[in-house]
């Protein structure tokens, strides 16, 4: 069985075969002896450089049409209709594509040998009979593959189905409408490898890890944008480092639906942190993909959300902060920060009634000042006064 390109190639030999004696024909019919220099008029220079005009005109299909196309109205249109007209400039591009070694899908393949045979029934040609027969083979092959199409369409679908009730509860907390992106997000690469999966979640991946990266950074300007870069920084890299995302990916259960291959399995593969983070990158990536970047930050700002909170209570007033230092440590440690630091910048006052001037500092930022006539009540009044700037009470 010929190949596409060379069916193509086929066709358009036959017709120049069968065109070259009708053009011929016609055009002596206007111009008599002179119709070749009539027809090389037709033809451009590169065309008749290195050949006579009856060599190209013999030799290139395209020539033969280009004298059909130029001498249409004089010549050729009392003896054709504008169907064949229409067949002509058409098969034009056909065999500059066809030159140009452009792929052609079977129907490309078969629309183009049918216009070949409808301008070759219309010249009224014997070599019409001959590319009937490619036409009837590309028809059997063209039926063939449309079967097959929709035995892969019916097949999917029923994978759909199955995909659906297998992943119910994720696609419960995360919508996707293209469960096969879901699945791939979920398929290691040692499972592909075992199963002969051509793609696994790597590339879906990367694509979360940007798609994170970003959002990540937009959020903890968003909340945060009066703290310096590198405070900003170092919280967005939080956000978005292994253990959290490790822990994100518990939250949706993803270790259960992860597909594994035997040994990886074995080694309690889903139960390990950066496999976890990777796949919930991946499920990021697949989503995006799925249903757009809006989708995905309506997804990641309450998980965000979740990681910075620092959990004091909404109500607590300076009079009842007595743990005002803790509660400023564990900020800092959550947010990926140094634990503060208090300097003693100032003493006042006789030796039995002294006054501390006390600030405190994050990785080397004032958040703070707070006076006292112990250092401890001095130290307790810049962490309140560093929860008020931060905005955390």
């Amino acid at each position: 069985m010929l190949a596409n390109h060379d069916a193509i190639g086929k066709c358009l030999k036959l017709l120049s075969q069968g065109l070259y004696p009708y053009v011929e024909e016609k055009m002596r019919l206007v111009y008599g002896n002179q119709w070749l220099t009539q027809a090389g008029q037709c033809l451009s220079q590169d065309t008749t450089l290195k050949r006579t005009t009856e060599e190209s005109l013999q030799q290139d299909i395209s020539s033969l049409l280009s004298v059909m196309i130029k001498r249409w109205e004089k010549v050729f249109k009392p003896h054709l209709s504008a169907v064949e007209r229409a067949f002509t400039s058409e098969i034009i591009d056909i065999r500059n594509k066809w030159a140009h070694n452009t792929p052609f899908s079977t129907e490309d393949t078969f629309r183009a040998i049918d216009s070949i045979y409808r301008l070759l029934q219309g010249i009224q040609a014997k070599e019409e009979q001959e590319v009937a027969k490619y036409k009837q083979r590309l028809l059997q092959n063209l039926l063939q593959e449309q079967n097959r199409s929709q035995k892969r369409t019916e097949q999917l679908s029923s994978q759909e189905i199955l995909i659906k009730e297998r992943l119910g509860d994720i696609l419960n907390y995360i919508p996707f409408e293209n469960v096969l992106l879901l699945e791939r997000a979920l398929t290691h690469r040692s499972y592909a490898y075992e199963n002969r999966i051509s793609k696994d979640n790597e590339q879906l991946e990367f694509l979360g890890d940007c798609i994170l990266g970003f959002l990540a950074g937009a959020y903890i300007y968003q909340e945060y944008g009066d703290i310096s870069e590198g405070e900003l920084s170092k919280l967005k890299e939080r956000l978005v480092d292994n253990p959290q995302l490790g822990k994100l990916a518990n939250q949706l259960n993803l270790g259960q639906w992860l597909l594994l291959g035997k040994g990886e399995r074995s080694q309690n593969g889903g139960q390990k942190e950066s496999l976890l983070s990777n796949t919930f990158e991946a499920i990021i990536g697949a989503y995006y993909l799925d249903s757009g970047i809006q989708a995905v930050q309506e997804l990641v700002y309450p998980l965000f959300a979740s990681i910075v909170e620092d959990k004091i209570p909404e109500n607590i007033t300076l009079e009842n902060l007595e743990n005002a230092k803790g509660l400023l440590q564990q900020y800092a440690q959550k947010s990926g920060f140094d634990i503060p630091t208090y300097n003693t910048i100032k003493e006042t006052g006789s030796d039995h009634n002294k006054e501390f001037t006390v600030q405190v500092e994050i990785n080397g930022n004032l958040y703070g000042e707070g006076k006292g006539k112990k250092k401890k009540d001095a130290e307790k009044e810049a962490a309140n006064n560093a929860l008020l700037h931060l905005r955390l009470v």
